[in-house]
Formats: C-alpha cells, structure tokens, sequence
C-alpha cells in the first residue's frame, strides 16, 4: 500500500523486543496453564493490546480528551492518540483516571488486572506444594 503523505516509521529495538516478549509469554503460558481462568484471561487482554499495537504503527492508540492528549503530547512516544484512521480504538486506552494520576487505560489491561488477580488468589489459596 502507498499513501501520499504517509512518514516512515521505525519500530526500535527495545519495542521490538517487548512485543515478542508478549508473544513468548502468551505461548508459553497458553500451553503451560490452559485451563487456568486467570491465565486466559491474561493472554486475552495480551493478544488484544498486542493486535491494537500492531495494527496502529506500533503504538497504542489512547483516548483523544485534553487530559489525556496533553500527556501523549508531552512524554508517551508509544501512544498516539486515536482518530478516525484509528484501527480496533475500541481496544486502545479507551478509559482513564485523572486521580491520583493521570492514567489511560485498556480492556487489554483489565483482563490483564483481572487474570493476574485471579492467578495470585489461586497460587495463595488453592495451590498445594509439596517438600
């Protein structure tokens, strides 16, 4: 595809490595932990932040409100705020918090909070090691 006015983009080294260290950990827990709810959970809030990513040039699309444009503006290099060319926004940092910090957020990042919680309950209560 070519686009007139389209710039260039360079995915660096760091991010690379990050997304293929999701990719790694969803394989690795998806066999490892299949029938877990927690871990679905999480590999559904990873692979759904990881295909919002991809599809946007690398970068997580954030809610376009003054708050949260501000700090995209200023600081986030790996957000862009999202607009009509935006692809899957509804999987982006569609929420946000301005108390007690400014923060956007996903329903990737929910299922992940989520999955997480119930992984840390099961591995305090219901998991039985053996010495």
């Amino acid at each position: 595809f070519c686009y007139p006015n389209a710039k260039p983009y360079i995915i660096k080294a760091d991010a690379l490595f990050f997304y293929f260290s999701l990719i790694a950990i969803t394989v690795i827990f998806s066999f490892h932990w299949l029938f877990k709810a927690g871990v679905v959970l999480c590999t559904v809030g990873w692979i759904s932040n990881l295909t919002v990513i991809a599809l946007n040039k690398f970068r997580m699309p954030a809610i376009n409100v003054p708050v949260i444009a501000e700090l995209v503006n200023k600081k986030l290099d790996g957000y862009v705020l999202a607009g009509p060319d935006t692809r899957l926004s509804f999987l982006g940092d569609i929420m946000y918090i301005t108390w007690p910090i400014i923060n956007a957020f996903s329903v990737g990042d929910i299922l992940i909070v989520i999955g997480s919680g119930a992984i840390l309950i099961w591995a305090l209560f219901f998991c039985k090691l053996s010495v």
